[in-house]
């Protein structure tokens, strides 16, 4: 291989590794420029939700670093989530898992605790499953024991204001039976539901979860729970579509959620960022406000 084609092989290797950091910082530059503008007319009352999914590796950092950190936002994802906090207004439901094949959150430090509780207005935390095999359809399962063991945990490590009863279950996954024995156990409570109709939705018929997505809503009247409809899982949207799919929500509320290990991998990461900000733009553009679930 002669020098003239090695040159070229790497400006071609440079250019496929920072086109995307470039990329993604233009696009961050861009829709930070939207937060200047004056958008106070035209506001809809609808609101954005952002949570996470399957989060245990935060701890496990904060645990792992307590010696080193002097704040939790030393935590990579954290940090994210408070620049879009400061940047924008987002706020944040993070669903935790109990443990996993490396770590257990029983064993993470509480030294975070009042950082934690300072922050609770726009970052809580709330149950998930145990563990990523946790199957609440299951009549064997125990589902008020794990509530509890992952919510005691989370409030000696995050503070009792940091905690969420609106929450998500591991793969939507909770029979009838086991959502009565919750509701018995915990004062008050609501799900979010799946984001697709072709997937199991907890213990709803057909036509309780057609209800759900028609209004994003559904008043489970026999058991006294709240469902609220999701609408984007941002890893099953494209940069392309995402445009589109924004302007077909029509001023609803939108509830998004994505899972804690995307951010583990750079690509990803990235994408999702975009994707995050994008949405954000859009916001502020049709005049939603950043909240938190709750009946209209």
């Amino acid at each position: 291989m002669n020098k003239k084609v090695k040159v070229i092989i790497t400006i071609l290797m440079i250019s496929i590794t920072f086109t995307p950091i470039i990329f993604y910082g233009y696009q961050k530059y861009e829709i930070k420029k939207y937060k200047t503008l004056n958008l106070e007319n035209d506001k809809n009352n609808a609101y954005v939700h952002f949570s996470i999914d399957d989060c245990i590796n935060i701890f496990y950092d904060l645990d792992k670093n307590q010696d080193k950190y002097k704040s939790i936002f030393e935590n990579k994802l954290l940090k994210y989530l408070k620049h879009l906090n400061s940047e924008y207004g987002c706020k944040f439901s993070l669903y935790v898992f109990e443990n996993n094949d490396s770590f257990d959150i029983s064993n993470c430090t509480s030294k975070y605790k009042e950082e934690f509780e300072q922050n609770s207005s726009w970052l809580k935390f709330g149950f998930h499953a145990l563990n990523s095999n946790s199957d609440y359809s299951n009549d064997n399962i125990q589902i008020v024991e794990d509530y509890n063991l992952v919510i005691e945990n989370l409030k000696r490590i995050v503070g009792e204001k940091s905690i969420t009863n609106i929450f998500r279950l591991e793969k939507f996954l909770l029979n009838e039976k086991n959502a009565k024995i919750l509701k018995d156990s915990i004062k008050d409570f609501s799900l979010l539901g799946a984001d697709t109709e072709n997937r199991e939705d907890y213990y709803l018929n057909e036509e309780q979860n057609t209800e759900l997505f028609k209004n994003e809503y559904y008043y489970d009247e026999d058991n006294k729970i709240e469902i609220y409809n999701t609408d984007f899982r941002l890893e099953n949207i494209s940069n392309k579509n995402i445009n589109k799919m924004l302007s077909e929500m029509n001023d609803k509320n939108l509830i998004i959620f994505t899972h804690e290990w995307i951010f583990d991998s750079f690509k990803n990461s990235i994408t999702t960022k975009y994707k995050i900000e994008k949405i954000c733009k859009y916001a502020i553009e049709h005049g939603y406000s950043f909240d938190y679930p709750y009946k209209n």
